[in-house]
Protein backbone atom coordinates (compact mmCIF):
# COMPACT_ATOMS: atom_id res chain seq x y z
CA UNK A 1 0.00 0.00 0.00
CA UNK A 2 1.32 3.43 -0.86
CA UNK A 3 0.20 6.73 0.50
CA UNK A 4 -0.68 9.72 -1.63
CA UNK A 5 2.23 11.49 -3.28
CA UNK A 6 3.12 14.86 -1.83
CA UNK A 7 3.87 16.32 -5.27
CA UNK A 8 1.77 19.35 -6.24
CA UNK A 9 -1.10 18.62 -8.62
CA UNK A 10 -0.21 18.89 -12.28
CA UNK A 11 -2.43 20.84 -14.62
CA UNK A 12 -2.52 18.09 -17.15
CA UNK A 13 -5.97 19.29 -18.29
CA UNK A 14 -4.18 22.27 -19.88
CA UNK A 15 -1.86 20.08 -21.91
CA UNK A 16 -4.30 17.44 -23.01
CA UNK A 17 -6.70 17.09 -25.87
CA UNK A 18 -9.60 18.26 -23.73
CA UNK A 19 -8.03 21.62 -23.10
CA UNK A 20 -7.27 22.33 -26.76
CA UNK A 21 -10.70 21.14 -27.79
CA UNK A 22 -12.26 23.63 -25.35
CA UNK A 23 -9.87 26.33 -26.55
CA UNK A 24 -10.84 25.92 -30.22
CA UNK A 25 -14.52 25.39 -29.41
CA UNK A 26 -14.66 28.70 -27.53
CA UNK A 27 -13.63 30.66 -30.63
CA UNK A 28 -15.66 28.57 -33.06
CA UNK A 29 -18.82 29.13 -31.04
CA UNK A 30 -17.98 32.81 -30.68
CA UNK A 31 -17.46 33.13 -34.43
CA UNK A 32 -20.79 31.44 -35.23
CA UNK A 33 -22.76 33.54 -32.75
CA UNK A 34 -21.26 36.85 -33.90
CA UNK A 35 -21.63 35.99 -37.58
CA UNK A 36 -25.28 35.01 -37.21
CA UNK A 37 -26.00 38.09 -35.09
CA UNK A 38 -24.57 40.61 -37.56
CA UNK A 39 -25.72 38.87 -40.74
CA UNK A 40 -29.31 38.49 -39.50
CA UNK A 41 -29.13 42.13 -38.41
CA UNK A 42 -28.14 43.11 -41.94
CA UNK A 43 -31.05 41.19 -43.39
CA UNK A 44 -33.48 42.67 -40.89
CA UNK A 45 -32.15 46.17 -41.71
CA UNK A 46 -32.68 45.72 -45.44
CA UNK A 47 -29.00 45.19 -46.30
CA UNK A 48 -28.81 41.93 -48.27
CA UNK A 49 -25.64 40.68 -49.91
CA UNK A 50 -23.38 41.03 -46.88
CA UNK A 51 -22.79 37.31 -46.35
CA UNK A 52 -19.21 37.40 -47.70
CA UNK A 53 -18.33 40.55 -45.78
CA UNK A 54 -19.61 39.15 -42.52
CA UNK A 55 -17.77 35.89 -43.04
CA UNK A 56 -14.57 37.83 -43.69
CA UNK A 57 -15.06 40.17 -40.74
CA UNK A 58 -15.91 37.54 -38.15
CA UNK A 59 -13.62 34.86 -39.58
CA UNK A 60 -10.52 37.08 -39.47
CA UNK A 61 -11.53 38.38 -36.05
CA UNK A 62 -11.85 34.86 -34.63
CA UNK A 63 -8.63 33.64 -36.29
CA UNK A 64 -6.64 36.57 -34.91
CA UNK A 65 -8.18 36.03 -31.48
CA UNK A 66 -7.11 32.36 -31.50
CA UNK A 67 -3.50 33.46 -31.94
CA UNK A 68 -3.34 36.31 -29.42
CA UNK A 69 -5.33 34.40 -26.81
CA UNK A 70 -2.30 32.14 -26.35
CA UNK A 71 -0.73 35.07 -24.49
CA UNK A 72 -3.70 35.06 -22.12
CA UNK A 73 -3.31 31.34 -21.52
CA UNK A 74 0.39 31.84 -20.82
CA UNK A 75 -0.35 34.53 -18.23
CA UNK A 76 -3.09 32.42 -16.64
CA UNK A 77 -0.49 29.72 -16.10
CA UNK A 78 2.04 32.11 -14.57
CA UNK A 79 -0.24 34.46 -12.64
CA UNK A 80 -3.53 32.72 -11.83
CA UNK A 81 -6.50 34.80 -10.76
CA UNK A 82 -6.96 34.51 -7.01
CA UNK A 83 -7.64 36.71 -4.01
CA UNK A 84 -4.44 38.72 -4.52
CA UNK A 85 -5.98 41.09 -7.06
CA UNK A 86 -3.29 43.76 -6.57
CA UNK A 87 -0.86 41.28 -8.09
CA UNK A 88 -2.78 40.09 -11.12
CA UNK A 89 -5.04 43.02 -12.04
CA UNK A 90 -2.25 45.34 -13.32
CA UNK A 91 -0.73 42.51 -15.33
CA UNK A 92 -4.04 41.58 -16.94
CA UNK A 93 -4.79 45.24 -17.69
CA UNK A 94 -1.45 45.61 -19.47
CA UNK A 95 -2.05 42.31 -21.24
CA UNK A 96 -5.43 43.51 -22.49
CA UNK A 97 -3.87 46.60 -24.04
CA UNK A 98 -1.25 44.51 -25.80
CA UNK A 99 -3.76 41.90 -26.90
CA UNK A 100 -6.21 44.38 -28.40
CA UNK A 101 -3.44 46.17 -30.32
CA UNK A 102 -2.06 42.94 -31.78
CA UNK A 103 -5.57 41.62 -32.42
CA UNK A 104 -6.54 44.79 -34.31
CA UNK A 105 -3.38 44.81 -36.44
CA UNK A 106 -3.65 41.12 -37.35
CA UNK A 107 -7.35 41.37 -38.08
CA UNK A 108 -7.09 44.56 -40.16
CA UNK A 109 -4.08 43.32 -42.12
CA UNK A 110 -5.81 40.04 -42.95
CA UNK A 111 -8.93 41.85 -44.15
CA UNK A 112 -6.94 44.22 -46.39
CA UNK A 113 -5.12 41.26 -47.95
CA UNK A 114 -8.11 38.92 -48.32
CA UNK A 115 -10.88 41.31 -49.36
CA UNK A 116 -9.81 41.80 -53.04
CA UNK A 117 -9.58 38.10 -53.95
CA UNK A 118 -12.60 37.04 -51.86
CA UNK A 119 -14.96 40.00 -52.21
CA UNK A 120 -13.73 41.61 -55.43
CA UNK A 121 -13.04 45.00 -53.82
CA UNK A 122 -10.76 46.58 -51.26
CA UNK A 123 -11.31 46.85 -47.51
CA UNK A 124 -11.06 50.19 -45.76
CA UNK A 125 -9.94 50.07 -42.12
CA UNK A 126 -10.05 53.83 -41.48
CA UNK A 127 -7.65 55.76 -39.24
CA UNK A 128 -5.57 53.38 -37.13
CA UNK A 129 -6.19 55.25 -33.86
CA UNK A 130 -9.93 55.19 -34.34
CA UNK A 131 -9.79 51.54 -35.31
CA UNK A 132 -7.79 50.67 -32.18
CA UNK A 133 -10.30 52.42 -29.90
CA UNK A 134 -13.22 50.77 -31.66
CA UNK A 135 -11.72 47.27 -31.40
CA UNK A 136 -10.60 47.84 -27.79
CA UNK A 137 -14.20 48.58 -26.79
CA UNK A 138 -15.28 45.50 -28.71
CA UNK A 139 -12.54 43.31 -27.21
CA UNK A 140 -13.31 44.08 -23.57
CA UNK A 141 -16.17 41.62 -23.40
CA UNK A 142 -14.36 38.88 -25.32
CA UNK A 143 -11.18 39.26 -23.26
CA UNK A 144 -13.07 39.21 -19.95
CA UNK A 145 -15.21 36.24 -20.98
CA UNK A 146 -12.17 34.28 -22.15
CA UNK A 147 -10.23 34.93 -18.94
CA UNK A 148 -13.26 34.07 -16.82
CA UNK A 149 -13.97 30.91 -18.83
CA UNK A 150 -10.52 29.45 -18.36
CA UNK A 151 -10.10 30.75 -14.81
CA UNK A 152 -13.30 28.92 -13.86
CA UNK A 153 -12.03 25.86 -15.69
CA UNK A 154 -8.80 26.03 -13.67
CA UNK A 155 -10.74 26.38 -10.44
CA UNK A 156 -12.99 23.43 -11.31
CA UNK A 157 -10.02 21.24 -12.28
CA UNK A 158 -8.13 22.21 -9.12
CA UNK A 159 -11.17 21.34 -7.02
CA UNK A 160 -11.51 17.98 -8.74
CA UNK A 161 -7.83 17.31 -8.13
CA UNK A 162 -8.18 18.17 -4.45
CA UNK A 163 -11.21 15.90 -4.16
CA UNK A 164 -9.37 13.09 -5.94
CA UNK A 165 -6.35 13.41 -3.69
CA UNK A 166 -8.54 13.66 -0.58
CA UNK A 167 -10.42 10.51 -1.63
CA UNK A 168 -7.13 8.73 -2.35
CA UNK A 169 -5.80 9.75 1.05
CA UNK A 170 -9.03 8.63 2.72
CA UNK A 171 -8.80 5.25 0.99
CA UNK A 172 -5.16 4.90 2.01
CA UNK A 173 -5.92 5.78 5.62
CA UNK A 174 -8.91 3.43 5.62
CA UNK A 175 -6.76 0.59 4.26
CA UNK A 176 -4.13 1.32 6.90
CA UNK A 177 -6.78 1.26 9.64
CA UNK A 178 -8.20 -2.03 8.38
CA UNK A 179 -4.75 -3.57 8.23
CA UNK A 180 -4.02 -2.33 11.74
CA UNK A 181 -7.22 -3.91 13.01
CA UNK A 182 -6.31 -7.21 11.34
CA UNK A 183 -2.82 -7.13 12.84
CA UNK A 184 -4.32 -6.37 16.24
CA UNK A 185 -6.61 -9.41 16.10
CA UNK A 186 -4.18 -12.02 14.79
CA UNK A 187 -1.52 -11.88 17.56
CA UNK A 188 -4.34 -11.90 20.13
CA UNK A 189 -5.82 -15.05 18.59
CA UNK A 190 -2.42 -16.71 18.13
CA UNK A 191 -1.52 -16.12 21.76
CA UNK A 192 -4.74 -17.75 22.94
CA UNK A 193 -4.38 -20.68 20.52
CA UNK A 194 -0.82 -21.42 21.60
CA UNK A 195 -1.91 -21.30 25.24
CA UNK A 196 -4.54 -23.88 24.41
CA UNK A 197 -1.92 -26.11 22.76
CA UNK A 198 0.34 -25.71 25.77
CA UNK A 199 -2.45 -26.90 28.06
CA UNK A 200 -2.73 -30.21 26.17
CA UNK A 201 0.91 -30.77 25.29
CA UNK A 202 1.72 -33.13 28.17
CA UNK A 203 -1.56 -34.75 29.11
CA UNK A 204 -2.70 -35.45 25.52
CA UNK A 205 0.13 -35.13 22.93
CA UNK A 206 -2.09 -36.45 20.11
CA UNK A 207 -4.68 -33.74 20.73
CA UNK A 208 -1.93 -31.10 20.94
CA UNK A 209 -0.53 -32.33 17.61
CA UNK A 210 -3.96 -32.11 16.00
CA UNK A 211 -4.39 -28.60 17.38
CA UNK A 212 -1.02 -27.52 15.92
CA UNK A 213 -1.93 -28.99 12.54
CA UNK A 214 -5.25 -27.14 12.55
CA UNK A 215 -3.52 -23.97 13.69
CA UNK A 216 -1.11 -24.25 10.74
CA UNK A 217 -4.06 -24.63 8.37
CA UNK A 218 -5.77 -21.63 9.91
CA UNK A 219 -2.66 -19.45 9.64
CA UNK A 220 -2.18 -20.46 6.00
CA UNK A 221 -5.73 -19.37 5.24
CA UNK A 222 -5.24 -16.16 7.16
CA UNK A 223 -2.01 -15.36 5.30
CA UNK A 224 -3.72 -16.07 1.98
CA UNK A 225 -6.15 -13.21 2.71
CA UNK A 226 -3.74 -10.79 4.35
CA UNK A 227 -4.22 -8.23 1.55
CA UNK A 228 -7.88 -8.97 0.93
CA UNK A 229 -10.63 -6.58 1.97
CA UNK A 230 -13.42 -9.13 1.61
CA UNK A 231 -13.67 -12.89 1.02
CA UNK A 232 -16.57 -15.22 0.22
CA UNK A 233 -18.43 -16.39 3.29
CA UNK A 234 -17.62 -20.01 2.41
CA UNK A 235 -13.92 -19.28 2.77
CA UNK A 236 -14.44 -17.44 6.04
CA UNK A 237 -16.38 -20.46 7.32
CA UNK A 238 -13.54 -22.78 6.25
CA UNK A 239 -11.18 -20.71 8.40
CA UNK A 240 -13.71 -20.93 11.22
CA UNK A 241 -13.78 -24.72 10.84
CA UNK A 242 -10.06 -24.87 11.55
CA UNK A 243 -10.54 -22.79 14.69
CA UNK A 244 -13.48 -24.95 15.78
CA UNK A 245 -11.30 -28.04 15.34
CA UNK A 246 -8.64 -26.50 17.60
CA UNK A 247 -11.21 -25.77 20.28
CA UNK A 248 -12.75 -29.20 19.80
CA UNK A 249 -9.37 -30.85 20.43
CA UNK A 250 -8.97 -28.73 23.53
CA UNK A 251 -12.45 -28.96 25.06
CA UNK A 252 -13.75 -32.19 23.53
CA UNK A 253 -17.42 -32.91 24.20
CA UNK A 254 -17.67 -29.87 26.47
CA UNK A 255 -18.12 -27.65 23.40
CA UNK A 256 -20.68 -27.87 20.62
CA UNK A 257 -20.44 -25.50 17.65
CA UNK A 258 -23.42 -25.66 15.33
CA UNK A 259 -23.51 -24.02 11.91
CA UNK A 260 -26.84 -22.86 10.52
CA UNK A 261 -25.86 -21.48 7.12
CA UNK A 262 -28.39 -20.87 4.36
CA UNK A 263 -27.50 -22.55 1.08
CA UNK A 264 -27.65 -19.32 -0.94
CA UNK A 265 -25.13 -17.18 0.98
CA UNK A 266 -21.87 -19.10 0.50
CA UNK A 267 -20.70 -16.59 -2.10
CA UNK A 268 -21.64 -13.52 -0.04
CA UNK A 269 -18.65 -11.26 0.60
CA UNK A 270 -17.57 -10.59 4.20
CA UNK A 271 -14.46 -9.08 5.80
CA UNK A 272 -11.87 -11.80 6.48
CA UNK A 273 -11.29 -12.88 10.07
CA UNK A 274 -14.70 -11.47 11.04
CA UNK A 275 -16.37 -14.51 12.63
CA UNK A 276 -13.39 -16.13 14.38
CA UNK A 277 -12.95 -13.41 17.07
CA UNK A 278 -16.68 -13.54 17.78
CA UNK A 279 -16.63 -17.33 18.17
CA UNK A 280 -13.50 -17.06 20.31
CA UNK A 281 -15.33 -14.64 22.60
CA UNK A 282 -18.23 -17.06 22.76
CA UNK A 283 -15.88 -19.92 23.71
CA UNK A 284 -14.10 -17.92 26.41
CA UNK A 285 -17.21 -16.40 27.99
CA UNK A 286 -19.82 -19.06 27.26
CA UNK A 287 -20.78 -22.01 29.43
CA UNK A 288 -18.31 -24.42 27.81
CA UNK A 289 -15.34 -22.69 29.41
CA UNK A 290 -17.09 -21.56 32.59
CA UNK A 291 -19.42 -24.41 33.49
CA UNK A 292 -17.94 -27.41 31.69
CA UNK A 293 -20.44 -27.78 28.83
CA UNK A 294 -21.87 -25.33 26.36
CA UNK A 295 -23.02 -24.65 22.84
CA UNK A 296 -22.37 -22.00 20.19
CA UNK A 297 -24.47 -21.37 17.10
CA UNK A 298 -23.14 -19.63 13.97
CA UNK A 299 -25.88 -18.50 11.60
CA UNK A 300 -25.93 -16.79 8.21
CA UNK A 301 -28.87 -15.96 5.96
CA UNK A 302 -30.10 -13.40 3.49
CA UNK A 303 -32.30 -10.69 4.97
CA UNK A 304 -33.72 -8.69 2.06
CA UNK A 305 -30.78 -6.90 0.48
CA UNK A 306 -28.55 -7.58 3.50
CA UNK A 307 -26.54 -10.48 4.84
CA UNK A 308 -27.35 -11.34 8.47
CA UNK A 309 -24.71 -13.10 10.57
CA UNK A 310 -25.22 -14.29 14.13
CA UNK A 311 -22.92 -15.83 16.74
CA UNK A 312 -24.82 -16.96 19.81
CA UNK A 313 -23.59 -18.75 22.93
CA UNK A 314 -25.31 -19.98 26.04
CA UNK A 315 -23.52 -17.64 28.47
CA UNK A 316 -24.49 -14.20 29.69
CA UNK A 317 -21.57 -12.41 28.00
CA UNK A 318 -20.95 -10.14 30.95
CA UNK A 319 -17.32 -11.17 31.42
CA UNK A 320 -16.43 -10.43 27.82
CA UNK A 321 -17.71 -6.89 27.47
CA UNK A 322 -16.55 -3.55 28.75
CA UNK A 323 -18.80 -1.00 30.38
CA UNK A 324 -20.30 -0.04 27.05
CA UNK A 325 -21.08 -3.65 26.15
CA UNK A 326 -18.25 -4.17 23.63
CA UNK A 327 -15.03 -6.06 24.25
CA UNK A 328 -11.89 -6.06 22.10
CA UNK A 329 -13.21 -8.49 19.48
CA UNK A 330 -16.56 -6.72 19.19
CA UNK A 331 -14.99 -3.26 19.00
CA UNK A 332 -12.60 -4.36 16.27
CA UNK A 333 -15.42 -5.96 14.29
CA UNK A 334 -17.54 -2.82 14.58
CA UNK A 335 -14.65 -0.55 13.50
CA UNK A 336 -13.89 -2.72 10.47
CA UNK A 337 -17.54 -2.76 9.41
CA UNK A 338 -17.74 1.02 9.75
CA UNK A 339 -14.61 1.51 7.64
CA UNK A 340 -15.86 -0.83 4.92
CA UNK A 341 -19.59 -0.12 4.82
CA UNK A 342 -20.29 3.04 6.82
CA UNK A 343 -23.87 3.23 8.01
CA UNK A 344 -24.90 0.31 5.76
CA UNK A 345 -23.59 -2.21 8.29
CA UNK A 346 -24.61 -2.70 11.92
CA UNK A 347 -23.37 -4.76 14.84
CA UNK A 348 -25.53 -5.43 17.88
CA UNK A 349 -24.65 -7.53 20.92
CA UNK A 350 -26.58 -8.39 24.04
CA UNK A 351 -28.30 -10.98 26.15
CA UNK A 352 -31.11 -13.08 24.70
CA UNK A 353 -33.34 -15.68 26.31
CA UNK A 354 -30.93 -18.54 25.64
CA UNK A 355 -27.65 -16.69 26.22
CA UNK A 356 -25.65 -13.95 24.49
CA UNK A 357 -25.90 -13.05 20.78
CA UNK A 358 -23.88 -10.93 18.39
CA UNK A 359 -25.77 -9.92 15.25
CA UNK A 360 -24.12 -8.36 12.19
CA UNK A 361 -25.94 -7.06 9.14
CA UNK A 362 -24.05 -5.83 6.08
CA UNK A 363 -24.88 -5.23 2.42
CA UNK A 364 -25.27 -8.48 0.51
CA UNK A 365 -22.65 -8.45 -2.22
CA UNK A 366 -21.76 -11.65 -3.97
CA UNK A 367 -18.43 -12.91 -5.24
CA UNK A 368 -17.96 -13.46 -8.96
CA UNK A 369 -14.95 -14.68 -10.89
CA UNK A 370 -14.71 -11.28 -12.60
CA UNK A 371 -14.98 -9.19 -9.44
CA UNK A 372 -12.67 -11.08 -7.10
CA UNK A 373 -8.93 -10.38 -7.25
CA UNK A 374 -6.67 -13.37 -7.52
CA UNK A 375 -5.47 -13.05 -3.93
CA UNK A 376 -8.93 -14.10 -2.72
CA UNK A 377 -8.55 -17.62 -4.10
CA UNK A 378 -7.85 -19.49 -0.85
CA UNK A 379 -7.70 -22.93 -2.41
CA UNK A 380 -4.93 -21.86 -4.79
CA UNK A 381 -3.07 -20.00 -2.07
CA UNK A 382 -3.24 -22.86 0.43
CA UNK A 383 -2.28 -25.41 -2.18
CA UNK A 384 0.85 -23.42 -3.03
CA UNK A 385 2.07 -23.72 0.57
CA UNK A 386 3.43 -27.22 1.19
CA UNK A 387 1.94 -28.63 4.36
CA UNK A 388 4.53 -30.54 6.48
CA UNK A 389 3.95 -34.22 7.06
CA UNK A 390 2.70 -35.22 10.49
Amino acid sequence: MSLVSADPPRRSHLRGAGFWAAYVAYFVVGFILRFVYFWVGDLAGGRPGTLGERLLDEGTGAAAAVVVALAIVYLLRRVPIDGRWRRWLPLYTALFVGVTVVHTLLMSGARVLLAPPLLGHGYGVGPLGTRLLFEAANDVFGFTAFVAFFALGDAWAARRERERRAAELERSLGAAQLQNLRLRLQPHFLFNALNAVSERMYDDPAAADEMLARLADLLRRSLATVDATVVPLAEELALLDDYAAIMGARLGDRLSIVREIADDVGDALVPPFLLQPLVENAVRHGNAARLGAGAIAVRARQDGSALRLEVEDDGDGADGADSSGFGVGLRSARERLTLLYGSEATLAAGAVDAGYRVTITLPLRRATAASLPSDLSLDAAVASLARPDR
